[in-house]
């Protein structure tokens, strides 16, 4: 049994011999892998500093079109404030092509000028403005004349003709109903 015992003991020996040499082995097996480790790190801080460094680029890249942008926009402003200053000689073009405008729409209703109506009195800047402009004076002159008449053939002892207020179109008697029908006729009647 004492042998038995010894052999026992030696195993036991042999295993923390092995024991500790596989805890050697496990260290350097860890040494390996935080080496694995550090440099894995070293790749991800790599990649970390490569994709900073592009994200950096970029948002140089951002600012300087920005800049470039701001400055396009303020020049456009400044050329519009600029363009506000028009030369003397396109002012004057202008201001022939407004006259020439006026004197052509003064000139195409010629009662404007039997009644002695003043051409300035056509205004607008643009063409569109200037014919609204003479089509309402060419309209109260329209009224003008109509009271005017009236009033005449009303001293001279003539009734005015009727004005027409509202125009019927032409009426088409079979497919009216009868209360319109009835009703032209009482209207009719009535003169």
């Amino acid at each position: 049994m004492a042998d038995q015992k010894d052999d026992f003991e030696e195993q036991s020996e042999d295993s923390e011999n092995t024991g500790d040499g596989a805890t050697g082995s496990k260290e350097t097996t860890g040494a390996a892998e935080g080496t694995q480790e550090s440099q894995g790190e070293s790749g991800a801080d790599e990649t970390l500093r490569k994709l900073q460094s592009e994200r950096d680029k970029e948002v140089a890249r951002a600012n300087k079109l920005q800049k470039q942008l701001d400055a396009l926009n303020n020049q456009d402003t400044s050329a519009k404030d600029k363009g506000t200053e028009v030369p003397d000689q396109v002012k004057e073009w202008i201001t022939a092509a407004q006259q020439n405008a006026r004197e052509a729409l003064y000139k195409s209703d010629e009662r404007l000028e039997r009644f002695g109506v003043d051409p300035t009195l056509i205004r607008g800047e643009t063409p569109a403005e200037m014919q609204a402009s003479a089509k309402a004076i060419g309209e109260l002159v329209d009224k003008m004349e109509r009271d005017i008449r009236d009033s005449v053939l009303e001293e001279h002892g003539f009734t005015p003709a009727p004005r027409d207020a509202s125009s019927m179109g032409t009426a088409n008697f079979k497919t009216m109903d009868t209360k319109k029908f009835d009703a032209l006729v009482e209207e009719a009647l009535r003169g």
